[in-house]
């Protein structure tokens, strides 16, 4: 793995961290420099836009957050990365369920599924299989 590559990885992790903590204002700066400097990392792009995602839904912006979850999925659909288009529609899944959309985030969570079973993805199959008893859990 080059440098540079690496340098990207330890710069997410570093900014999921901050979330973690709850310096979401930290973290979202962190994510949105991230973003600027990746454009030739689609995995780690699709990741950062992701975050970015969570991040702003958690400071009650859902519009900007399905935006940016549609770029990741974009980005992980047409760069052949299965597990990063599996998590990215899991996690509109679980925003659809968030903003009152279940029929939504039942075709996503099921698609998330596909995703992985198609790929062999394991652990990306277990937590789309969480997602839709989730999704099934809220929507009575």
């Amino acid at each position: 793995m080059t440098h540079h590559k690496t340098n990207l990885k330890k710069r997410l992790a570093d900014c999921s961290k901050l979330r973690d903590r709850g310096d979401l204002l930290a973290s979202l700066e962190g994510v949105a420099d991230l973003i600027s400097s990746a454009k030739d990392d689609k995995a780690v792009l699709a990741k950062a836009l992701m975050l970015q995602a969570s991040i702003v839904r958690d400071l009650g912006r859902p519009n900007e957050a399905f935006k940016n979850l549609d770029k990741a999925l974009k980005i992980a659909a047409s760069n052949g990365l299965p597990k990063e288009k599996a998590d990215a529609l899991r996690h509109q899944s679980f925003l659809c369920i968030q903003t009152g959309r279940p029929k939504e985030a039942e075709a996503l969570a099921f698609e998330s599924l596909k995703t992985a079973r198609q790929s062999n993805l394991v652990k990306e199959e277990a937590d789309a299989t969480a997602c839709i008893g989730y999704v099934f859990e809220n929507m009575r």
